[in-house]
């Protein structure tokens, strides 16, 4: 009855839902029991609604009385801020989400927040105010901090106050971390934007010892050997951590140097890697039987080997960025591997799949090169052993090949593919093979000079980076 939702291709479940009869009876009997109140256009306000315990707002609803005193524990409002009274009219609130479908707000509503000693949980979604209220470093209790409040640049530091706070969303603002985001010492969940150059987070992720997930949204900066060492002495202090999901590391690595994760080892309860940068050691820690746990993993390889992913048994999500001596994957799995894997994304090309390689793959992503031979066109991929993936649903497949014979590559490709048993979905790409072979070769280049972190980093991230993902991505 009650079924997961997954953000596409990613394997990673962002929620669940129930269908639609379920959720009639759900809101039928939610009523009847007057398990929550919610007012909208076609309600109209009385007295009876200050008592309440679950309160919920839409869009076009009269003001409420600024008069009255509310008893609700939970309030969501989804509605222009001048509808609401003060927030002290809430003296027992627990639950806050503020949320303006327009640009007007009334920054007064927001500023007593400090009197509501009894709040968990505050939200502020889309609505329009410059800062935060000092006093919000007052809710002692409060448990969850979720921000996408639009002009915000910088947390009061009174923030640095909330001993109890577990969960601090910022990653759709560009809020800067502040220097002192160390004291928030009960954090389990912690979502940024970006780590600017001069951030001082790399050291003060150290002190967050009972967090769980980490998330960066944007770009996390280790341009310095030192952060670099920093970064990974952090991560390594983490004895909790189940989640580290990066979107993009700008890093320097320097020969010579001790690299930092030489001695360094990941926590083994990871569940989610997405660590994606130029890194030899860090690839050398990823250890299945360290990590046996792993269902998500993305990184920076150097070998064309796949035998040690393989080898995860609870893998489901594999994405794999390519370094100058791992362009093809020759062996795919074999008997016994990749037990759980769903969706599998590189940026090689791949060898062809023989019966028993990832038996229950839905997604498969990949680039591989045609090649013109007279009247026909070949590839080095056999698009006809694909049909030895059963359960694949969608593929997606970068093709290399002269501007000439782009109709005839993708012809062929088609055909190819419609003709397996299981009927998939072809995303089909095709790029010019000269523009491609030199990223190739500029790549190859790069990383065989000594400091040469930064400028291929840049280059994957500009021709490879993978989307955005939502908010609750990894609410897992």
């Amino acid at each position: 009855m009650i079924m997961p939702v997954e953000s596409p291709h990613d394997g990673i479940i962002t929620g669940c839902h129930v269908h639609d009869i379920m959720f009639d009876m759900i809101c039928l009997l939610s009523k009847e029991e007057n398990f929550v109140t919610v007012l909208g256009s076609n309600e109209k306000y009385t007295t009876s609604h200050c008592n309440a315990r679950r309160l919920a707002i839409h869009r076009g609803f009269q003001p409420l009385a600024s008069t009255s005193t509310f008893q609700a524990r939970s309030l969501n409002a989804m509605c222009n801020a001048n509808l609401l009274p003060s927030l002290s009219c809430f003296e027992v609130l627990r639950v806050l989400v503020l949320e303006s479908p327009s640009n007007r707000h009334n920054p007064d509503s927001y500023e007593h927040n400090g009197k509501l000693v009894h709040l968990r949980y505050l939200k502020l979604a889309n609505i329009h105010i410059s800062e935060l209220p000092e006093e919000i470093g007052e809710l002692k209790f409060l448990l969850v901090l979720d921000l996408s409040a639009k002009g915000i640049n910088k947390l009061p530091e009174s923030i640095g106050l909330l001993s109890q706070l577990k969960c601090l969303n910022i990653c759709r603002t560009n809020i800067e971390v502040p220097s002192w985001i160390g004291n928030l010492t009960s954090l389990e969940e912690l979502c940024l934007n970006g780590v600017e150059k001069h951030s001082n987070f790399v050291t003060e992720l150290g002190k967050l010892t009972e967090l769980r997930k980490l998330r960066v949204s944007d770009v996390l900066y280790l341009d310095s050997v030192g952060t670099m060492n920093a970064w990974a002495e952090s991560v390594a202090k983490l004895n909790k951590i189940e989640v580290i999901d990066i979107q993009f590391i700008f890093s320097v690595r320097t020969s010579g140097h001790e690299t930092p994760w030489e001695w360094k080892v990941l926590p083994p309860q990871l569940r989610v890697l997405r660590m994606a940068y130029l890194e030899p050691e860090l690839v050398a820690r990823i250890n299945p039987s360290l990590l046996p746990n792993m269902s998500h993993l993305e990184l920076f390889v150097y070998s064309p080997e796949l035998e040690v992913f393989g080898s995860f048994q609870e893998l489901v999500a594999l994405e794999l960025f390519i370094g100058p001596s791992a362009l093809h994957h020759d062996t795919m799995g074999g008997i016994g591997a990749f037990p759980k894997l769903r969706v599998f994304k590189t940026q090689s090309t791949i060898g062809s799949f023989v019966e028993g390689d990832m038996p229950v793959l839905e997604y498969l992503e990949f680039h591989t090169v045609a090649q013109s031979n007279d009247d026909d066109i070949s590839f080095d991929f056999d698009f006809g052993s694909l049909e030895n993936l059963p359960l694949l649903q969608h593929v997606s497949v970068l093709v290399s090949t002269p501007e000439a014979d782009r109709e005839k590559a993708e012809e062929t490709v088609r055909h190819a593919t419609d003709m397996l048993p299981n009927h998939v979905n072809l995303r089909f790409t095709i790029a010019e093979a000269a523009l491609h072979i030199m990223l190739r070769c500029v790549l190859i280049s790069i990383t065989s000079i000594d400091v040469h972190g930064q400028l291929a980093s840049y280059l994957m991230y500009i021709f490879f980076q993978r989307p955005q993902k939502p908010d609750n991505q990894l609410a897992m």
